[in-house]
């Protein structure tokens, strides 16, 4: 054997010496560090599955707390109270304040009030973003639907929650899907009846949104109802599956058969199967006072039965499968193996040229001071490098402290490895006294945690500072480490600002359905207006205050006074301010400083408003007087047209009058020279008679007296004069009433004349005498009258009118009795009859142009009213009292005047 080759064995032999004691001891501490970090990894995992699982059940108690919160507002919105006390008309103002609720919120499908039937009075859809209110027409009766059967038997202060199932439109699934958990309760007037249900249909989806967007969890989160169906799943297409007869055997059990018998028989826990890790924990949304049942997938088939709190529950499932679990190990085992093999390169290297050196030793001191002087280059630029990295961590910290969002860094245990000034600062601990608490501790001695928001946040309150934060948690996932960054921001101002936002937001929808629905309100009654219905429409105000309350005025002779909504500004002769007030457009400056009309107008809506019942007020007004104007001027113009009518008929009387005057003038002569002729016929056949009977023979006398018993002539004689004065009193008497006739057809006179009433009554009763003979007995009672300046063809016409009237009041056979008198001032005339009389309700409107109590056809209404005009311009007054069966009696009084 050469020395050569034997020099080369003896180095190989000396360095594999060397290398495998140490190639022993780095694999050993490479396994110990792959086996500690593989186990390190399992309790991060294991621990970031508790606290996913911990954190989803957060979640959804929090969309529920929320949910609970928002019923319980609608369920006592005061504009329930004007539904049951208004009906339809409340409806409107509750619709329009649910649409914004809903606008709002986002969360719901469906906001709705269904009545004691199941009736739906109002509902608000949210129509994929649009919301909008249904009409009266599209309202449904859900009264056979279980959920209203279900929440209608609760008690005051009950709630139902339904299960969470997909909602059912027609009988048939809805489609795309839309989860759905309906919450209702019942709701009760004020005498404490109930009145039906609030029902709120809450998109389920929203909550499962949040409930896998909240979740880091390595392998699959998973929702599960209490009989173990899918409401989120692995896979969409396994979900649901109660809901359809075809997938009814997709349940966890099913798919999972190893692990469903753990997971049903505990509350919650974390094990280890053939198929990964399992971690679960149960939620039971029901507290104190809130029900559910079995609900029912058929759209009008009552549930199976009421749930009890323990049996209303979902359990919340993560599994890891086993790749996913090893998946970490697996690339550390690969990295170490790699540096494994680097290292025993190096090893292997260095083994050989320790043997060398040994063997050989060193050849020089050079060859060994450069090998130092490498070794220090190496370590210098170690140093600078350290240097370098501790610069940047330092850059780093001093960047996470200007921060003033609070940063800290957790391990997969939940254990804080690192934190930034503000949180210091904040707990008032130092980052020693930190670093290695769990976060969750460190958070329950600062607040109390609120709800979910902002992306699946968490809210707290700090009780100490009052102020509020946002938690958000951010996966980090390194090379060497795996935990979350979590990171709070303080929202007290962002609280603040957004509460001053709400309630703005609240008053301006709050003032905008207000606006709308008095706008509304103002249009209809404008339509009302426009269709002829009357101007006596009113804005209706509830602030509108009574005045004599306000003021605590006792002036009970006020027109306000104990009347309820009256509006004191718009009354004529309203006792304010110690005088008596003017009508409204006299008063209206004054009356807007009074804080009767500042609360009616507190507000813009209110001002619109009452703008609009001052107008209408004035336009009732302007109505009213263009009314009576133009029942004035119709009555004006019927009398012109009636006194026309007099006028052409005393015309024609007075030309009949004149020419009846002259034929009567020469009968009247006529027949007094007849009864003269007369007188002496009878005196001459008298004389004849005696010379016959002393001259004539007897046969003469008997033919004589025949002849004139035959002729009649006795009974001629004596008769004619009888006819004679007759025929003399009838043409006196039409002599009469053709001087009546001409001076009654003066009646269109306007210039006043001395005159006898007595005489006029007398020649008016001579006229109208055909009236009344057949119907009545007519007494006088005439007295003494002075002779009184008027126009006594006006006059005769006022005794026309209430003659005949009396003579039509009298069905069969009565009295009329005609009386006059004087106190000397003042001339009395009385004419009473013993007629029908004249209702109570009807004896203020009988001098009312056009008014009359006689059938269509038999008056005209004017007689009386024409009758009133004539005396007050006269200056005097008419008067009337009546009895039914009884009769009436109308009083005239003219004035006695010499000029």
């Amino acid at each position: 054997m050469e020395p050569q080759y034997r020099h080369k064995l003896s180095i190989a032999f000396r360095a594999l010496i060397i290398f495998l004691p140490m190639a022993v001891v780095v694999g050993g501490i490479l396994f110990a560090i792959y086996y500690s970090e593989a186990r390190n990894e399992r309790r991060i995992i294991e621990s970031r599955e508790r606290g996913n699982t911990a954190f989803s059940k957060m979640v959804v108690a929090g969309e529920f707390e929320k949910v609970l919160m928002d019923l319980k507002f609608i369920s006592g919105h005061h504009e329930l109270q004007r539904v049951f006390d208004f009906g339809t008309k409340g409806a409107k103002y509750l619709a329009h304040d649910y649409l914004a609720f809903c606008e709002a919120k986002k969360i719901y499908d469906q906001v709705r009030y269904l009545d004691e039937t199941g009736m739906e009075i109002v509902r608000v859809n949210f129509n994929n973003g649009v919301p909008a209110i249904v009409p009266d027409d599209r309202l449904q009766n859900k009264g056979k639907r279980y959920y209203f059967k279900d929440a209608f038997t609760l008690a005051k202060g009950e709630t139902f929650i339904s299960p969470l199932d997909l909602n059912v439109e027609g009988n048939q699934i809805e489609q795309p899907i839309k989860p759905m958990i309906r919450f209702g309760t019942p709701v009760f007037d004020n005498k404490d009846r109930k009145r039906g249900i609030v029902l709120l249909n809450y998109f389920g989806a929203k909550m499962i949104s949040d409930f896998t967007r909240s979740s880091f969890s390595s392998g699959h989160l998973m929702l599960l109802n209490s009989d173990g169906y899918f409401l989120k799943g692995p896979r969409p297409e396994i979900e649901w599956g109660f809901m359809y007869g075809d997938k009814n055997q997709l349940t966890f059990q099913k798919i999972y058969p190893n692990a469903w018998p753990r997971i049903s028989q505990a509350e919650s826990g974390q094990f280890y199967a053939s198929d990964g890790l399992y971690t679960f924990t149960t939620i039971y949304p029901l507290s104190g006072g809130q029900k559910s049942s079995t609900g029912s997938v058929e759209a009008f088939t009552p549930s199976g039965r009421s749930l009890k709190t323990n049996e209303y529950y979902w359990k919340i499932v993560t599994h890891v499968p086993p790749e996913a679990l090893n998946a970490s190990a697996d690339r550390l085992l690969d990295k170490l193996i790699k540096i494994y093999l680097v290292l025993m390169t190096l090893l292997a290297g260095s083994s050989w040229l320790l043997a060398v050196f040994q063997i050989e030793g060193v050849e020089s001191r050079e060859e060994l001071k450069r090998f130092a002087d490498k070794l220090l280059v190496q370590h210098e630029e170690l140093t600078n490098l350290f240097n370098r990295v501790d610069k940047i961590k330092k850059e780093w910290e001093l960047t996470m402290d200007c921060l003033g969002d609070m940063v800290f860094l957790v391990d997969g245990e939940g254990r804080i490895r690192r934190c930034n000034k503000a949180l210091e600062e904040f707990t008032g601990r130092s980052d020693k006294e930190l670093i290695g608490e769990h976060w969750e501790e460190m958070l329950q001695g600062l607040g109390d945690k609120v709800g979910i928001t902002h992306e699946g946040g968490v809210e707290f309150h700090d009780r100490k500072s009052g102020k509020w934060f946002l938690l958000n948690a951010y996966p980090f996932r390194g090379e060497e480490f795996t935990g979350n960054v979590l990171t709070i921001h303080e929202l007290t101002e962002i609280k603040r600002v957004g509460l001053e936002l709400e309630g703005m937001y609240k008053v301006v929808e709050s003032n905008r359905n207000q606006l709308q629905l008095a706008l509304n309100e103002i249009s209809s009654h404008i339509q009302e207006v426009v269709r002829e219905k009357g101007f006596n429409v009113r804005f209706n105000n509830l602030h509108l205050l009574k005045c004599y309350e306000e003021n605590k005025c006792e002036r009970k002779e006020c027109p306000c006074y104990g009347r309820e909504g009256m509006r004191c500004w718009q009354i004529a002769g309203t006792y304010c301010g110690g005088e008596t007030r003017c009508a409204l457009s006299q008063e209206y400056d004054s009356c807007t400083d009074c804080a009767v009309f500042k609360k009616a107008t507190s507000d813009p809506v209110l001002q619109i408003g009452e703008h609009f019942n001052n107008m209408m007020h004035m336009l009732e007004l302007k109505n009213s007087e263009l009314q009576k104007a133009h029942a004035e001027l119709k009555a004006t113009q019927s009398q012109i047209l009636q006194r026309e009518k007099m006028a052409s008929i005393g015309q024609l009387a007075a030309g009949v009058a004149h020419e009846i005057n002259n034929p009567i003038g020469f009968i009247l002569s006529n027949l007094r020279t007849l009864s003269k002729y007369t007188e002496r016929l009878s005196e001459f056949i008298a004389y004849l008679s005696g010379m016959i009977e002393l001259c004539a023979g007897a046969e003469a006398k008997n033919e004589l007296a025949e002849i004139k018993s035959r002729l009649k002539i006795e009974y001629i004689l004596t008769d004619l004069g009888n006819l004679v004065t007759e025929s003399l009193d009838g043409a006196d008497r039409v002599k009469q009433i053709v001087q009546d006739l001409k001076g009654f057809s003066h009646i269109d006179e306007v210039e006043h004349k001395m005159a006898d009433l007595n005489a006029g009554l007398e020649s008016t009763i001579n006229i109208v005498w055909n009236e009344l003979k057949y119907k009545a007995e007519l007494k006088k009672d005439y007295g003494v009258l002075p002779m009184t300046m008027c126009n006594p063809g006006q006059l005769n016409q006022v005794f026309m009118n209430i003659l005949v009237n009396a003579s039509h009041a009298i069905d069969t056979h009565g009295i009329i009795t005609v009386s006059t008198w004087t106190d000397e001032k003042d001339i009395f005339i009385s004419i009473a009859d013993t007629g029908r009389g004249i209702a109570e309700e009807n004896l203020r409107r009988v001098f009312e142009p056009f008014f009359t109590t006689k059938e269509v056809g038999e008056g005209t209404g004017l007689g009386l009213s024409i009758a009133y005009d004539i005396i007050k311009k006269h200056d005097g007054d008419i008067n009337v009292r009546s009895k039914i069966g009884e009769g009436t009696e109308f009083t005239l009084r003219v004035p006695v005047l010499i000029t």
